[in-house]
């Protein structure tokens, strides 16, 4: 994990080839933090690289005692949705037609939050 005052980021490293698989990077606000983003390869996905990153991560922002840790996730995006109600996030609110898509079309993304401790 590297920290700096407000920024905690974490990457995964394939121990073999030295290749970045992923990584997760948030900002820290006295008890809150929000995930800027978090990224795995796409050649490694549904591996279980995001659910390691986002277990350990959690557990470094426990140790930096967050209480509550936000994110944004595009609402199409079942994958993410699912992996972050798993580790508890619930859903807050939304931004609609938050993100421009390839096409030019626009997603609503939605506000998650977890309690850290």
């Amino acid at each position: 994990m590297a920290t700096s005052s407000n920024i905690s980021a974490l990457s995964a490293i394939d121990d073999r080839s030295g290749d970045l698989l992923g990584f997760v990077i948030s900002r820290i606000v006295m008890d809150e933090a929000e995930v800027l983003t978090i990224a795995v390869a796409i050649d490694r996905r549904r591996r279980g690289v995001a659910a390691t990153l986002l277990e350990t991560h959690l557990s470094e922002l426990a140790m930096e005692r967050v209480r509550r840790l936000f994110l944004e996730v595009e609402e199409g995006n079942a994958n993410a949705r699912a992996l972050y109600q798993k580790f508890g996030f619930v859903e807050k609110g939304r931004r609609d037609g938050y993100y421009r898509k390839a096409d030019g079309s626009r997603a609503s993304a939605l506000i998650m939050q977890k309690d850290v401790i």
